[in-house]
C-alpha cells in the first residue's frame, strides 16, 4: 500500500522514485519494530493522500460532475500534457480534470514558453479559471426529464494569485487558456504549468509539459475581420450601481471574445462615448439606434428612453414587436411629423459618424422578426432613413421567403437553419438581394430557435461542440455571410428569491444561479439570452463564450481558402442545421488540414 502510485502527489523524475523506495524500506522497518498496528497507521496517514486521478482534456467537451478521465476514443485519452496548435492572435484552451479530489486550495503557475529562435511567450499570456456547475431544470423545449448539473461558468480565483477552493465529492475541472501574441514567431514552443492542491495535510503537486505550435498565419483583427458577431448587450446598472470600472470590464470582456458590445433595442441613439469605444475596437458593424422602437415610442406619446429588455414583459412582447404574425411595430400610415421627429433625434449621431469617418460601419435597426405583412411599413419607415442618409445602413431580422430587390434594407438577417432547408427559397432570395448591391450584407442568427435537439443551438444543456459548430455552416457560403446576430449576451432574469451572482456554494464548484430562461408562457431554455454571468466583482465568462470565440476564429481560418475548398472541409462535420457530427477529434483534424492548405498556398 505504500508503493509510489499511492503517494504520487509530486512528480519530479527519477530522484522521486529513489525516495519512494527509501520510504518503503523505512515503512517496513517501522512495522517490524512496532508492537501495534496503530503505529503504522499513523505514519501512513501523514505521508499518503491516496491516488488522485487527473488528466488533460480538450476545450470542446463539457464534462459532468460524475465523469472520470476517459480511457479510449478521446482526443486526449487520460493525457498528462497539453499540446496546442494555433494562429497568431488566437486563443487556445484545455481543461485539467480532477476526479473527486480532496478538499483544499487550488493554484497554478506557468513558465514562459520558448522556441529555438529565442522568442518567448510570457506567463502572463496564460490564465486559469474554475469550471462551475449550474443546475439545468428539465427544459420544456425537449419535454424530457433530464434535470442535472451542467458545467458552464468560468469563475476566476478569489485572490491576486487566482487560487480558489476545491471541495471533494465531484469531478472538478480547471479551464486553462493561452492567448497567442500577434507578434509571435511561427515555431514550436515548450513550457510547463505546475498545479498545486494544498490540502490540510499535504501539497499535491504536478508539473505538466506544454507544447505549442504557432502557425505562420495571423487571425484577422476586428477591423479586418470577414465575420462580425453582433451579440446585443443590456445594461448592468441594476447589479453594479452604474460602476464605470465594471462597465469598462464588461465592454473589454466582450471585445476580447470578438463580440464588441453592440446593442439592438435602444430607442435613443447610443452615447458618443460608446460609439467611440466601438470604433476603437475596430468593430466592423454596430447599431446606432432601433429606429422602429423610437418611432413606436413617439407614436405612443412616450418620451424616448434607453430601452432595456428588463422593461419588456413577455406578456406583451410579441404584439409590441409584431411577432404574432399580424402586427407590425410601426403602422404603415405613420405620420410625416412622427417620422421627421424620429429623424431629427437620429440626426446628431449620423452627422457625428459622417464627421469622424465611421458612417460606413454603423446601421440602424428595426423590424425584429416581423411578418411579411410589414413590408409596406418597412418601405415607409426605413425608406425615410435611406432618403435622408443614403450611405447609412439599415438592418432587420426578417425570416421572409423572398425579399424585393428594391427594399430599403442593407443588412438582411435571417435564421441560419433556413439556409440549408430544402423547402426554403431564402438562399436564392439572398443571392438576388446582394447581386449588383455591394453595400448589402447577409447575416445569420439564432435565438431560442431552433429549439429541437436535432438542430444546433447554444443552450447550456447541449454538448459544447454544438456552440462551436454553429458558425461553421456560415464559413463557406455564396453569397458570403458577413456576420451572426444574437439578441442578448446578459439578459438575466431574477425573481425575489433568485441568486443575483454566480458564487461557490459551500466552497464547491456548484452555483445556485438560476439559468432557466422563460420565453413566453410555455417555453424555457437553459442559458437562452445570456453567455455572461454576473460575478460579485464583475462579469464572468462561460464555456460557451470560449466556444463562440473559437468558432469565429475557425471561420476566419476557413475563409483564407477558396469557397469550394472550405466547403469541402466544412461539410465533413456540418452538412445542415440538423445534420452534423459531434466529433472533436474530427474538428481538430479539419482545423489542422485547413491551416496546412493555407500555409501551402503562401
Amino acid at each position: 500500500v505504500c508503493r509510489s502510485e499511492f503517494v504520487n502527489f509530486s512528480v519530479e523524475g527519477v530522484k522521486k522514485k529513489k525516495i519512494m523506495a527509501l520510504l518503503e524500506c523505512l515503512v517496513v522497518a517501522v512495522i517490524i519494530s512496532c508492537s501495534t498496528v496503530c503505529c503504522f497507521a499513523s505514519h501512513a496517514e501523514s505521508i499518503s493522500v491516496g491516488p488522485l486521478e487527473w488528466c488533460i482534456q480538450p476545450a470542446t467537451v463539457r464534462f459532468s460532475q460524475d465523469d472520470g478521465c476517459p480511457t479510449s476514443n478521446q482526443l486526449h485519452s487520460n493525457a498528462k500534457n497539453m499540446s496546442w496548435f494555433a494562429m497568431r492572435g488566437e486563443r487556445e484552451s484545455a481543461q485539467l480534470m480532477l476526479v473527486d479530489p480532496p478538499d483544499g486550495t487550488f493554484s497554478m503557475e506557468f513558465s514562459s514558453l520558448k522556441c529555438e529562435t529565442g522568442f518567448t511567450i510570457l506567463p502572463s499570456a496564460l490564465s486559469y479559471r474554475q469550471v462551475m456547475y449550474v443546475f439545468c431544470p428539465n427544459s420544456t423545449l425537449e419535454q424530457t426529464n433530464q434535470s442535472r448539473w451542467v458545467a458552464d461558468p468560468l469563475l476566476p480565483g478569489g485572490d491576486d494569485s487566482g487560487a480558489f477552493p476545491i471541495s471533494g465529492g465531484m469531478t472538478q475541472n480547471v479551464w486553462i487558456s493561452l492567448d497567442v501574441p500577434r507578434d509571435a514567431v511561427a515555431a514550436t514552443y515548450h513550457g510547463t504549468v505546475t498545479w498545486t492542491l494544498q490540502t490540510p495535510t499535504d501539497a499535491i503537486k504536478y508539473t505538466v509539459p506544454i507544447t505549442l505550435e504557432v502557425w505562420n498565419i495571423t487571425v484577422p483583427d476586428l477591423a479586418s475581420s470577414s465575420f462580425t458577431l453582433t451579440f446585443s448587450r443590456t445594461g448592468l446598472s441594476n447589479l453594479y450601481n452604474n460602476s464605470q470600472p465594471v462597465l469598462t470590464e464588461f465592454f473589454n470582456m466582450l471585445t476580447s471574445y470578438r463580440m464588441p458590445p453592440d446593442t439592438l433595442y435602444n430607442n435613443v441613439p447610443i452615447d458618443a462615448s460608446v460609439a467611440d469605444y466601438m470604433v476603437s475596437t475596430g468593430s466592423r458593424w454596430f447599431n446606432l439606434l432601433s429606429f422602429t422602437n423610437l418611432v413606436r415610442s413617439l407614436q405612443n406619446g412616450e418620451s424616448p428612453r434607453l430601452e432595456s429588455w428588463s422593461h419588456w414583459q413577455y406578456g406583451d412582447l410579441k404584439p409590441r414587436l409584431g411577432l404574432s404574425g399580424q402586427d407590425c411595430p410601426v403602422d404603415a400610415n405613420v405620420s410625416d411629423a412622427i417620422l421627421d421627429k424620429a429623424l431629427s433625434i437620429l440626426a446628431p449621431a449620423v452627422e457625428r459618424a459622417e464627421k469622424l469617418g465611421y458612417l460606413d460601419r454603423v446601421y440602424v435597426y428595426g423590424y425584429d422578426e416581423s411578418p411579411v405583412t410589414c413590408l409596406e411599413s418597412l418601405r415607409r419607415v426605413l425608406g425615410a432613413v435611406k432618403a435622408r442618409w443614403p450611405r447609412l445602413h439599415t438592418a432587420s431580422v426578417l425570416n421572409w421567403p423572398t425579399m424585393p430587390v428594391d427594399v430599403p434594407l442593407d443588412i438582411w438577417v435571417f435564421e441560419y437553419r433556413l439556409w440549408d432547408d430544402p423547402k426554403s427559397t431564402i438562399r436564392t432570395a439572398a443571392k438576388d438581394f446582394v447581386e449588383d448591391h455591394p453595400e448589402r450584407r447577409i447575416f445569420f442568427y439564432h435565438c431560442i430557435d431552433p429549439a429541437s435537439s436535432k438542430q444546433l443551438n447554444s443552450f447550456i444543456d447541449r454538448p459544447l461542440l454544438e456552440t462551436r459548430l454553429l458558425f461553421w455552416d456560415a464559413a463557406a457560403t455564396t453569397p458570403v455571410v458577413s456576420g451572426w446576430l444574437y439578441y442578448a449576451v446578459n439578459e438575466w432574469q431574477f425573481s425575489n428569491t433568485s441568486t443575483k451572482f454566480v458564487t461557490r456554494v459551500n466552497k464547491t464548484a456548484r452555483s445556485d444561479f438560476d439559468v432557466a430562461r422563460p420565453f413566453g408562457p410555455t417555453r424555457v431554455g437553459n442559458g437562452d439570452g445570456f453567455f455572461i454571468y454576473p460575478g460579485t466583482a464583475g462579469p464572468v465568462a462561460s464555456m460557451r463564450m470560449e466556444a463562440f470565440r473559437d468558432a469565429s476564429e475557425d471561420v476566419e481560418l476557413l475563409r483564407m481558402l477558396s469557397v469550394a475548398t472550405a466547403e469541402s472541409l466544412v461539410r465533413q462535420i456540418v452538412r445542415a442545421s440538423d445534420d452534423f457530427t459531434l466529433d472533436h477529434v474530427l474538428l481538430q483534424s479539419l482545423r489542422m488540414e485547413a491551416a496546412k492548405l493555407v500555409l501551402d498556398s503562401h
